[in-house]
């Protein structure tokens, strides 16, 4: 406990994002538990309007950032409450106390920042350490994969007693973003028809639309091993895939040049509107990046609602193109 003495905890700062990606790493290697991307979750969550700079926190040992923990703005219900993870510490300082300082430092700033409960998902072993107990009997429902004594709640005010309803996780916590693999390319003709624009109202777009030769191009062959320009992630939950965004370099509604792959993504239906398009475009910008692209491109039409989220992301209309706006991101 002495050197706990000497712990420091702090709110962290850009300087501390390469470290805390490391420690975070670190720390799941050594997990049962880990789905193998945590390492990516802070840096996603930081983009996301419910990260809160106060509450993501670094631990200070001998002057070496030895743990991390986050806190995230969620809904349950209509009230704000907080959403705890990941909580990291590397594996040399597990066992010393650094863990639960984190928690309970988290707590106090939460409650001095307004809000009445945490809500998680973890060991059941570990967080009533700390004042966690199963949500189960207290009007909150935790949709996700997990056992019911893992869906856990702790009160930080007696207000929060009184608050109802399920709890809203952000997709980071809930899907898994991966890159593709040959198992996925027979999903793509399915995929490829989900992304097709069916206008409110009009008749719907058969299937067999995907099998037109300008649009089976952007599935046709696809291969990143052989093909430069063909990069995909995929978004996958309950271990099935719920999404997929991918680019090729081909002669499409998008087409730039030879040198910027045009992007096509496609959520399943029952997917739409959680914001899982947006986190899966972002892992697709990045593995863009490493192969040196600079830009991608792509096609939109003009009454497809997507162009707004298009543009939230970054993309800008270079060309219109009477029907459809032709947009660039600049990588």
């Amino acid at each position: 406990m002495s050197k706990l003495k000497k712990l420091t905890i702090r709110a962290e700062t850009p300087s501390d994002y390469a470290a805390i990606y490391a420690l975070t790493e670190a720390a799941f290697a050594v997990s049962d538990h880990a789905d193998g991307d945590e390492q990516e979750l802070p840096a996603r969550l930081r983009k996301k309007p419910g990260y809160i700079p106060e509450l993501s926190l670094v631990a200070e040992l001998d002057g070496q950032l030895a743990g991390h923990i986050l806190f995230t703005e969620i809904k349950v219900g209509g009230d704000p409450a907080l959403l705890l993870g990941p909580v990291s510490v590397l594996p040399a300082f597990q066992g010393q106390g650094i863990g639960g300082a984190l928690i309970e430092e988290g707590h106090r700033v939460g409650k001095r920042l307004g809000f009445d409960l945490c809500v998680l998902t973890g060991h059941e072993g570990y967080y009533p350490r700390f004042g966690y107990e199963p949500v189960d009997g207290h009007g909150i429902l935790i949709p996700e994969e997990a056992p019911p004594k893992c869906k856990m709640v702790k009160f930080l005010t007696d207000r929060g007693r009184e608050v109802k309803g399920t709890a809203i996780f952000p997709p980071e916590f809930t899907t898994t973003i991966r890159a593709i693999t040959p198992a996925d390319y027979p999903l793509l003709e399915d995929f490829l028809y989900h992304a097709v624009f069916q206008p409110p109202g009009a008749e719907i777009i058969p299937r067999e639309v995907i099998f037109e030769p300008e649009v089976y191009l952007y599935i046709d062959g696809f291969n990143p091993e052989q093909n430069p320009g063909d990069v995909a992630a995929v978004a996958e939950k309950d271990g099935k895939p719920i999404a997929i965004a991918w680019t090729r370099i081909i002669p499409a509604y998008g087409h730039i040049d030879a040198e910027t792959p045009e992007l096509a993504v496609s959520v399943l239906p029952a997917h739409r509107g959680q914001g899982i398009g947006a986190v899966l475009m972002e892992h697709l910008f990045d593995l863009l990046r490493e192969r040196g692209c600079v830009r991608t491109s792509l096609a939109v039409q003009k009454e497809n609602p997507a162009c707004r989220f298009y543009r939230r992301l970054g993309y800008e209309v270079v060309r219109d193109k009477g029907e459809e706006w032709l947009m660039v991101k600049v990588l």
